[in-house]
């Protein structure tokens, strides 16, 4: 049955921003202004489903609506809820379902999982150096990647950060790129990410990245054939003074 106009917006604007009587002042509908004792006001809406009843807090009052809701943006959100109800669902649980999900949202950022993950494993280390170049790796070298939600890292977020550092620094970022995969593993077992790893090295980075840039031996040029004479009587002084597997091999 619906409530008549009649019962509805029994609050004014004056009243809200005046009132100082404690308790609860209903404006029909389920929604409710709450005075406490010191003068705080806030809203609350009243329900039932089935033969329980539930109050849902809608946040504080505020006459411009800045800091809290206004009267109109209060009964808006009542009428919200009263709609979810029509269509079957508790509002109070569909509120805690979103607050839960953007909870999980803020602590599943990549840097957030990485720490985290770090935490969970530092005390299988013997050595205290591991753990400063893990924390070195997850927080300075993947510094673009911490804000990312961990299920949305992909290939080209890791290549952005390996790219650098791969012709340069190549034991580094060798590395580095395992422990980006390891804490996407961790982070697929938890249930908080799914599909392929995007730091996977076999037949996915290694055919972009290839085995970094080798070092090219650095070779002496050799002496002109004239000054072998002068070159084995040196080696073979160094050797009166104490044989050496080094001279001796040069001279042969």
């Amino acid at each position: 049955m619906k409530e008549s106009k009649r019962q509805l917006h029994k609050l004014s604007t004056k009243f809200v921003e005046a009132t100082t009587e404690p308790g609860r002042h209903g404006d029909g509908g389920g929604l409710y202004l709450t005075v406490r004792p010191g003068g705080s006001r806030s809203w609350v809406f009243l329900f039932k489903v089935g033969s329980k009843r539930y109050e849902m807090g809608l946040g504080s009052f505020d006459a411009r609506g800045q800091a809290g809701f206004s009267l109109a943006q209060a009964r808006a959100k009542a009428a919200g809820a009263q709609a979810q109800l029509k269509n079957g669902e508790n509002p109070l649980l569909a509120s805690r379902a979103t607050q839960n999900e953007l909870v999980v949202r803020e602590n599943r950022t990549f840097g957030a999982f990485a720490d985290s993950y770090l935490a969970s494993i530092q005390t299988r280390f013997r050595s205290s150096k591991t753990v400063v170049d893990w924390k070195r790796n997850i927080e300075v070298y993947a510094g673009p990647l911490r804000e990312i939600a961990v299920d949305r890292i992909s290939t080209d977020d890791v290549l952005s950060v390996l790219e650098p550092l791969w012709e340069t620094r190549f034991r580094t970022a060798r590395e580095f790129r395992g422990k980006i995969e390891q804490v996407l593993d961790a982070a697929k077992v938890k249930g908080v990410r799914s599909g392929e790893n995007p730091a996977r090295w076999k037949g996915h980075l290694e055919i972009i990245l290839g085995r970094g840039q080798k070092r090219k031996a650095k070779h002496h040029p050799a002496p002109p054939y004239r000054s072998m004479p002068e070159i084995i009587r040196k080696l073979r002084q160094r050797h009166a003074i104490a044989a050496t597997s080094a001279s001796l091999a040069l001279e042969y």
